[in-house]
C-alpha cells in the first residue's frame, strides 16, 4: 500500500515549529537596540546644538556632537549584536 507519489513532509513541519517566544525576544530586543541608538544620536545632536549657541560656533558643535554621536551609537550596537549572537 505503499504509494510513490505521496511524499511524507514530516521533516519540512518540525523546522517550521519554531519557540515564537524566542523569536519575540529577539524582535524585542533588536528594536530596542534601534532605540537606544536613536536616544544617543538625538541626544548628541542636541548637545551640539546647545554648544553652538553657547560658544556661538554655528556648524562645527553640531557637527562634532552628531558624528561622535553616531560613531558611540554604532560602537554600542556594534557591542551588543556581539553580546546577543555569540559566535560558535
Amino acid at each position: 500500500m505503499n504509494n510513490p507519489s505521496i511524499v511524507n513532509l514530516s521533516f519540512f513541519v518540525k523546522k517550521a515549529e519554531k519557540n515564537p517566544v524566542s523569536d519575540l525576544k529577539k524582535y524585542t530586543k533588536y528594536s530596542g537596540l534601534a532605540m537606544q541608538m536613536g536616544v544617543i544620536m538625538t541626544l548628541g545632536t542636541y548637545g551640539g546644538v546647545k554648544a553652538d549657541a553657547y560658544f556661538a560656533t554655528k556648524p562645527l558643535f553640531i557637527l562634532i556632537g552628531s558624528l561622535g554621536s553616531f560613531s558611540l551609537a554604532l560602537y554600542w550596537i556594534i557591542k551588543e549584536i556581539s553580546h546577543l549572537n555569540p559566535k560558535p
